[in-house]
């Protein structure tokens, strides 16, 4: 259950363990220093490596595309059953992933991410190019008259197609952009085209950063390479780049990648701590209890930010009581690189 405990109710209780130090309009400033302490506290919490399960989300599901290393990604999937999950081009990006016209049909573009087409470069037959008559699943678009499932009733290019939503007052959309990424927590990949009743998945690393490659075999590394945000006032939104390693090749790949949100910033002391649970407040009140000594500069400032790890560990002990399954990954090489 999200919280409903408010950032002003912690200070309040802090104050009288501080001997009743000033935390709020000091100098003149509203609500300073109260609010960047507050704030301070809640991305330290929601910061790696802390995986919190309350905290955790999963990136829209898209397909590999063979000899492609990296895609764009903007939170709007077009999915084709046994061809191709893509990622539609964001709303405020330079062609919108939705366009409407007056008739009710509406262009789809997804260059961004598909700059080759779902084939890729190369002379891949696979997957089946998106075609006439396909049964298209559209989801994430702003608007959701844009989302269901619909026939597709053209295909003008490599990277785009057509379908009838039956609506003429639509104005153009898009992917919403993935704004709350904080930190990559696990990956796994799926063979997307396989007929077996449980297809096959593997796990792969999730890792900061990685270099262009051009060798060309199934994955078993992941990263967010980069983060573009786009912008058209008071709109702002951002579309992430995901990249591969080494390239995929004409396997064909479903990706499965979950990470932990990073903490939204507050601008009121009587805004609530969400996400956090109220079951675990007593970590906020540590917290807070220790960034209000280091303000003061109390000498009990680092035997109270001791506490304060001790209770964030003692937090995901309680929301993590499982073994972590992970021992000796046989399908791995040993020495398979940095």
């Amino acid at each position: 259950m999200p919280s409903t405990i408010t950032l002003r109710s912690v200070v309040d209780y802090n104050r009288t363990r501080v001997r009743m130090v000033q935390l709020v309009n000091v100098g003149g400033i509203p609500n300073q220093p109260a609010l960047d302490i507050c704030n301070d506290v809640l991305q330290t919490l929601l910061s790696a490596p802390n995986n919190w399960k309350f905290n955790k989300s999963e990136l829209p599901p898209f397909t590999t595309i063979p000899n492609q290393q990296d895609y764009w990604v903007s939170g709007a999937c077009a999915a084709v059953d046994r061809k191709a999950s893509v990622s539609i081009n964001a709303m405020l990006a330079e062609t919108p992933g939705l366009i409407p016209d007056s008739q009710g049909y509406v262009l789809v573009n997804y260059d961004r991410f598909a700059p080759h087409g779902i084939q890729g470069k190369g002379t891949s037959s696979m997957p089946p190019l998106f075609a006439i008559n396909d049964w298209v699943t559209i989801s994430g678009a702003g608007n959701g008259a844009y989302n269901g499932t619909f026939q597709i009733t053209a295909v003008p290019s490599k990277n785009s197609f057509v379908y009838y939503v039956g609506q003429t007052d639509l104005l153009p959309d898009g992917g919403q952009g993935i704004n709350s990424w904080g930190w990559m927590e696990r990956s796994s990949l799926e063979d997307y085209l396989s007929t077996a009743w449980v297809k096959p998945v593997r796990e792969i690393l999730a890792v900061y950063g990685l270099p262009q490659e051009s060798i060309i075999q199934p994955p078993f590394k992941v990263c967010l390479q980069f983060e573009r945000v786009l912008q058209c006032a008071p709109l702002a939104m951002s579309e992430l780049l995901i990249r591969f390693w080494p390239v995929p090749s004409s396997q064909i790949w479903r990706a499965l990648l979950f990470y932990q949100l990073k903490a939204q910033l507050r601008t009121s002391l009587d805004d609530n701590w969400a996400p956090w649970p109220d079951d675990l407040s007593y970590v906020l009140r540590s917290g807070v209890y220790a960034k209000a000594l280091e303000h003061a500069e109390d000498p009990r400032s680092p035997m109270a930010d001791q506490k304060w790890q001790q209770d964030i560990a003692r937090g995901l002990g309680i929301k993590d009581r499982e073994e972590r399954h992970e021992a000796f990954f046989v399908d791995l090489p040993i020495m398979r690189g940095g």
